[in-house]
C-alpha cells in the first residue's frame, strides 16, 4: 500500500487537499492498516472549522472552501474508524461534526439537491453550483 502513496506523501502529509487525505485513510482502512488510517484521519481533522458557515471541514490547505464530498468523507472515515476501533471519539465525531454543517449551511436543500460547496466572502457563505440530486 505504501508504494501507491509514496510519490504523493509530501502533500498528503501536509494536508494539501483534505478530500484526498481522507480517500487515503479509507484505503489504508480497507487494507486493515489502522495506524495509517488514523494518521490520515488525524490530518483531515486539522481542517475542521466551527468559525465559518456554522462548521464543517475545509477542502484544502488554503482554507477558503468547504464542499459536500469532503464533509461526507469525514463522516465516512469517522464511521469506519469507529467500526475498526470502537473508540467513542470517532462515533462522537460522526454524530457532532458534519451533519449539522450540512443542515445549517444549506449544503443539503429541502428539494433534495445538494450544493457542491461553500466559498467564503466577507461575513457570509456563498453557495456554489448544484452538485447532485439525492435519492
Amino acid at each position: 500500500m505504501d508504494t501507491v502513496f509514496n510519490p504523493s506523501r509530501g502533500w498528503l502529509d501536509t494536508g494539501e487537499y483534505f478530500d484526498d487525505v481522507q480517500w487515503v485513510s479509507i484505503a489504508y482502512g480497507r487494507d486493515h492498516d489502522v495506524a495509517n488510517q488514523i494518521k490520515y484521519y488525524d490530518i483531515a481533522t486539522t481542517a475542521l472549522d466551527s468559525t465559518s458557515c456554522r462548521g464543517g471541514i475545509f477542502w484544502s490547505k488554503a482554507r477558503d472552501y468547504k464542499n459536500a464530498i469532503t464533509s461526507e468523507l469525514y463522516m465516512t472515515t469517522s464511521g469506519y474508524l469507529w467500526d475498526s476501533t470502537k473508540d467513542e471519539k470517532y462515533l462522537k465525531a460522526l454524530k457532532d461534526s458534519e451533519l449539522p454543517c450540512h443542515l445549517h449551511s444549506m449544503i443539503i436543500l429541502l428539494m433534495g439537491r445538494m450544493k457542491c460547496g461553500l466559498g467564503f466572502a466577507p461575513a457570509r457563505c456563498v453557495a456554489k453550483m448544484v452538485y447532485s440530486t439525492m435519492v
